[in-house]
C-alpha cells in the first residue's frame, strides 16, 4: 500500500512540474524583457551621440524595393536569404531598440529584418519595410509570433483598442504611438501593408485563424507628439495591475501564468510534504522492527 502511495505521489509531482514548466518560462521571459528595458534606458543615456549617428545612417538607408517579405510565409531557408538594407550599418542580429505596450503590461526587444531567431527573442520589422524612426511616409511592419514556447509574445494583440499607446525606443529616440484601428487580411494581401504618404505610423502584425494561421491581424497606430522624456521604455506589471482602464477580466487573463505557477508551487509543497510523510512513516516502522 505504501509503495503504491509513493508511486502515485511521484506521478502527481511529475505532472505538476510538467504543467508548471512552460508557464515558468513565460514568467522568466516577462522578467527578462522588463530587465532589458531598464538596461536600455541606461544604454541610451550613456551612448546618446553614437546612437544618434547610427540613427542618421538608418534614415539614409534605402528600403528594399522587392516588396514586403512576410516572415510567417517563409521557411528558415528563405528567411536566411533575405537581403537587409541595414546590415552594412550594424549587426542586425542584435536588438536595435525596445517596444512597450503598458495596457498589456508587455515589453519586447525590437529587431530589424525579421527572421525565425529574432522572433524567438522579441519582435522585428519585416524586410521590405522601414525601421521605426518616426518618419512620415514610412510604415514599419513589426511582426511577432502569436505565442512562443517561452513567452506570450503577441498573444494579447487582439485586445488592443483605439487610443491605446505603444512606445518605441530605438537608438537615441523615444517615440509614442496611438492605436487607430485594426484589421484582418489574407496572408497574400501584402498590398494592404503599403505606407501612406502623409502619415507617420507603425503596424503590429501577427498570425491568426488557427490552426492554418493563413490570416494576419494588423494593429495600426499613428505617431503622437509629446514630451519624449516621459515615454516609458518598459511597462511594469505593477503599473499594469493599477491601471483602472484595464478590465479586471483581462488582468486575470494576463496574469494567468503567474497564478498557474503559484498554484503549482503550492501543489508541489503540499504533495511533496505528503510524500515525505509517507517515506518517513515507512522508515520509522522499519526502524521499530
Amino acid at each position: 500500500m505504501k509503495k503504491k502511495q509513493v508511486i502515485g505521489l511521484l506521478i502527481l509531482l511529475t505532472g505538476i512540474i510538467i504543467l508548471a514548466t512552460p508557464f515558468s518560462f513565460m514568467l522568466k521571459d516577462d522578467w527578462t524583457q522588463y530587465k532589458n528595458g531598464k538596461a536600455y534606458q541606461i544604454y541610451q543615456s550613456r551612448q546618446a551621440s553614437q546612437l544618434e549617428k547610427r540613427r542618421q545612417a538608418l534614415e539614409d538607408a534605402e528600403v528594399s524595393s522587392n516588396g514586403v517579405q512576410d516572415i510567417f510565409r517563409q521557411d528558415k531557408t528563405e528567411a536566411a536569404k533575405q537581403i537587409s538594407p541595414y546590415s552594412s550599418i550594424f549587426d542586425t542580429n542584435k536588438m536595435v531598440g525596445r517596444m512597450s505596450i503598458p495596457v498589456l503590461g508587455q515589453n519586447f526587444d525590437l529587431y530589424l529584418d525579421a527572421d525565425y531567431e529574432k522572433l524567438l527573442k522579441g519582435v522585428a520589422t519585416l524586410v521590405g519595410t522601414s525601421a521605426p524612426l518616426g518618419i512620415k511616409g514610412q510604415r514599419p511592419i513589426i511582426a511577432g509570433h502569436r505565442i512562443n514556447y517561452n513567452g506570450m509574445s503577441f498573444y494579447f494583440l487582439p485586445s488592443l483598442k483605439k487610443g491605446d499607446r505603444i512606445y518605441i525606443s530605438i537608438l537615441d529616440q523615444n517615440l509614442e504611438y496611438e492605436v487607430t484601428d485594426s484589421q484582418i487580411i489574407g496572408e497574400y494581401e501584402t498590398e494592404k501593408l503599403a505606407p501612406i504618404s502623409d502619415k507617420d505610423m507603425i503596424t503590429l502584425m501577427t498570425c491568426v485563424n488557427a490552426p492554418s494561421y493563413n490570416q494576419r491581424l494588423l494593429v495600426n497606430a499613428k505617431r503622437v507628439t509629446s514630451n519624449s522624456s516621459n515615454h516609458p521604455t518598459t511597462a511594469g506589471l505593477g503599473e499594469f495591475i493599477k491601471n483602472k482602464k484595464v478590465p479586471f477580466s483581462f488582468k486575470l487573463q494576463r496574469l494567468l501564468p503567474y497564478l498557474i505557477v503559484l498554484i503549482c508551487l503550492l501543489g508541489l509543497l503540499f504533495f511533496g510534504r505528503k510524500l515525505w510523510q509517507v517515506l518517513h512513516s515507512k522508515s520509522t516502522k522499519e526502524d521499530a522492527r
